[in-house]
């Protein structure tokens, strides 16, 4: 089950036939993504769910967004859409879609409307990481090309506003000196305090070569306005560096895009010295596709479980296992993660922890090692929702079981490549705070 991401961390994305439709009504096919909702859910989602409660939600978001306008109709329940319904919980969910006000049966924009806000309702009762994703919204996730160009900024959204914690050099951002631990101030005036992360995203992009001004404030320096020129960014480029220090070699690592393993792999063949230790730095890394945090820990590994992946059914059960050929063998690995590596991410650093590949250094991880799968629903409707969760090679949920860190570190970001190089040349006994291996 390794998939395609529009947003996190997706396994797999699963097709799902609609029902043919007999009937024009307009009504009809947005009851069926509604009623397609609940199933998928009743079938995939992998926290335990009361599945009455969601069609509750559904019904109070009926009622309160459209008032029944016929009693003599409503209490007729012999409509198409109240046969159809095959769900039993939605008997009554079916009834209020038909008989809501306005005209859902022939205005579509109505009959949309009201199934998205009975879809939304059912989505607020699931976890935090569940998306209902309409036509527009699609949109917004796979911008076109005019608006792709970007400054290269990965922010992080805190109580006291955004800050930096990725500028590549090789990025518009990185190119002005903007680094990790700035923060935000203003967008072409506009206080950053008054957006919210995506407001945020959207204004960096715009079309290739449009300028754009950021004011940026460092710790204990005055903010400063910079302008800078948007350009097409891939996520490779925004993904991976590599620094030399010394004879250490470092991989710093954002998301884990398309292609990043193989670009990893590249990468360490082109670099024309043999590194005395390799530092893969994963702080602030959200994941991103599966497949390719797999992929990136197998580079590092010739056995051993990466990571499980427990679903719903007890069948439902998936084990990756590292294959042999990994890039570096027998030289010291170290991975740098803090409270902002996650999914992907910390599987990569639980498998080269728990298979004792590597020491990690830095701070606890999130703890997000849940699988997000997108669902079609038709027309260009998504549902994206928990499908799984993922296991350490120790056999704990990564959930439950946050990557510690052998050596924790809270020291400044750019202290802690220095330490981590120092760690590399003296071994574990010169951590500041050591946990053990």
């Amino acid at each position: 089950m390794r998939g395609i991401s529009l947003l996190w961390l997706v396994s797999a994305v699963v097709s799902f036939s609609a029902p043919a439709a007999s009937r024009p009504q307009a009504a009809d096919a947005a009851f069926s993504r509604l009623v397609r909702s609940f199933e998928l859910i009743r079938e995939y989602y992998a926290p335990p769910v009361e599945m009455e409660s969601l069609a509750r939600a559904a019904l109070i978001a009926i009622h309160n967004s459209a008032p029944v306008n016929d009693e003599m109709r409503c209490a007729a329940g012999n409509s198409a859409v109240v046969r159809d319904a095959s769900p039993k919980e939605f008997t009554d969910v079916a009834r209020a879609f038909r008989c809501a006000a306005p005209g859902a049966d022939s205005d579509p924009i109505a009959a949309d409307a009201l199934a998205d806000t009975a879809i939304a309702a059912m989505v607020s009762r699931l976890d935090k990481q569940t998306r209902f994703l309409t036509p527009l919204k699609v949109q917004r996730l796979v911008p076109t090309s005019e608006d792709r160009a970007s400054v290269g900024l990965t922010l992080e959204s805190r109580p006291e506003g955004f800050f930096v914690v990725g500028a590549r050099p090789t990025t518009p951002a990185g190119a002005a000196g903007i680094r990790e631990g700035d923060k935000l101030i203003a967008i072409e005036g506009i206080p950053a305090a008054r957006l919210s992360l995506s407001d945020v995203i959207e204004k960096l992009r715009g079309a290739e070569g449009s300028p754009v001004n950021l004011t940026m404030q460092r710790a204990g320096s005055p903010a400063c306005t910079v302008t800078l020129s948007r350009k097409l960014i891939s996520a490779l480029d925004s993904a991976l560096e590599f620094v030399r220090r010394g004879s250490a070699l470092i991989i710093h690592i954002q998301g884990m895009p398309k292609g990043i393993a193989e670009a990893v792999k590249t990468g360490m063949s082109s670099e024309l010295f043999v590194p005395t230790t390799i530092i893969i730095d994963l702080r602030n890394n959200s994941g991103g596709r599966l497949d390719q945090a797999i992929e990136l820990a197998d580079l590092f590994l010739d056995e051993g479980t990466i990571v499980t992946s427990r679903g719903r059914g007890k069948r439902d059960v998936e084990t990756y296992r590292a294959r042999k050929g990994q890039v570096a063998p027998g030289v010291p690995m170290i991975v740098v993660v803090n409270h902002g590596t996650a999914a992907g991410a910390e599987i990569v650093a639980s498998s080269l922890q728990d298979n004792n590949r590597a020491i990690v250094l830095g701070e606890p991880t999130l703890g997000a090692g849940s699988v997000q799968t997108l669902m079609p629903l038709g027309r260009d409707y998504f549902l994206s929702f928990t499908t799984s969760f993922e296991y350490r090679p120790n056999g704990n949920m990564l959930m439950q079981a946050p990557v510690i860190p052998d050596c924790q570190s809270d020291a400044e970001p750019d202290s802690q490549w220095d330490l981590a190089i120092e760690v590399g040349a003296k071994g574990l006994t010169s951590c500041p705070h050591r946990t053990g291996l």
